[in-house]
């Protein structure tokens, strides 16, 4: 057993001694001077192990796209007393989480080096920035392009609601994970003078919330509701449009953008008195088209009295309307190019 441990501790000593008289690579005195910050992206990271270095230099090259990540570090020390001498176990455990949008194309790490002075390996990631924008260019033209299209359309639509749905559209198309935004703002940080061949998309994305401003300005709705009950319903509606940023008009209004509604009362007479199960559809049109067709229904109201019954029934569906309404009809709009 001696001899055993005399060649481990043999071994282990030769092993610091040839990790010693490595020399470091150039990068570890300067990355510049080997990776020029005009041709290259880096990245630098340290750890207990080789894996753990590149890991830290994955993580910190990823700062240079506002990638989201999260980092925890968890360690342990233990120390145990064996024939006089102390012993040291230290585990180290690096959880790194990794979120990307985008992949880090052409990465590539540098040979990893320990350092016998800090006692730790160090690593260094790196992107050259023509290899990886010629892999990238045409994905973002792609997504651009798409973008584009959405919010010309947009523009051409001939009616408010139209517009504003485009807008919606070519807004989420901007703004999804991993959407125009995101590839715009990847584009700046690898190699911001190509990326500057795509303004007129970043432009587009910037105007956007300006141009559905605009568009609510000039949006009046009508809107008409048959089988309403002391304008409980008409009310509702027009309430939760004007959340929206929406002006509205009565039925009687001749704006091109409209909202029809009709309400199955669902009533019921028994002897325990009369009970209302309502449900409303409703649809909103525009530039002559159906643009938004909606359904929902409230809870079974019942009381003696018929006209409170009804009321009780009419307020529940009004609870719902602008609950669920507004958010519905902007989730629609988003849904196609119009």
């Amino acid at each position: 057993m001696l001899c055993i441990r005399l060649a481990l501790a043999v071994s282990l000593i030769l092993f610091l001694s040839s990790c010693a008289s490595v020399p470091p690579p150039p990068w570890a005195y300067s990355p510049e001077s080997v990776y020029p910050r005009a041709e290259y992206l880096t990245g630098r990271g340290t750890g207990l192990s080789r894996a753990e270095a590149e890991t830290a230099a994955l993580v910190e090259i990823a700062r240079n796209f506002n990638v989201a990540f999260s980092s925890t570090a968890r360690g342990r020390e233990t120390f145990s007393t064996r024939n006089g001498n102390t012993e040291e176990l230290r585990e180290l455990s690096t959880e790194t989480l990794t979120r990307t949008y985008t992949e880090l194309f052409n990465l590539k790490v540098a040979e990893p080096w320990w350092n016998p002075q800090r006692k730790q390996w160090e690593a260094l990631a790196y992107i050259n920035r023509q290899e990886a924008w010629e892999t990238y260019e045409p994905r973002l033209r792609s997504v651009t392009a798409s973008l584009m299209a959405a919010f010309e359309a947009a523009g051409a639509a001939d009616d408010p609601l139209s517009q504003y749905s485009g807008y919606r559209f070519a807004a989420r198309l901007g703004n999804e994970d991993g959407g125009a935004a995101d590839m715009l703002k990847y584009a700046q940080a690898l190699h911001k003078e190509k990326a500057s061949e795509f303004a007129v998309a970043q432009y587009a994305l910037d105007d956007i919330s300006a141009r559905i401003k605009a568009v609510l300005d000039k949006a009046v709705i009508t809107v008409r509701c048959d089988n309403d009950f002391e304008n409980i319903v008409t009310g509702a509606i027009i309430e939760a449009f004007r959340q929206g940023g929406f002006k509205t008009a009565d039925g009687t209004s001749r704006s091109a953008n409209r909202t029809e509604a009709t309400i199955d009362e669902g009533k019921e007479t028994l002897e325990a008195g009369t009970f209302y199960t309502p449900r409303i559809t409703l649809i909103v049109s525009g530039g002559g088209k159906t643009l938004f067709t909606w359904t929902t229904s409230a809870a079974r109201q019942g009381a003696w009295n018929e006209a409170v019954a009804k009321r009780q029934a009419w307020n529940a569906l009004a609870v719902k309307i602008r609950e669920s309404l507004l958010r519905e009809f902007n989730t629609a709009m988003e849904g196609t190019i119009k």
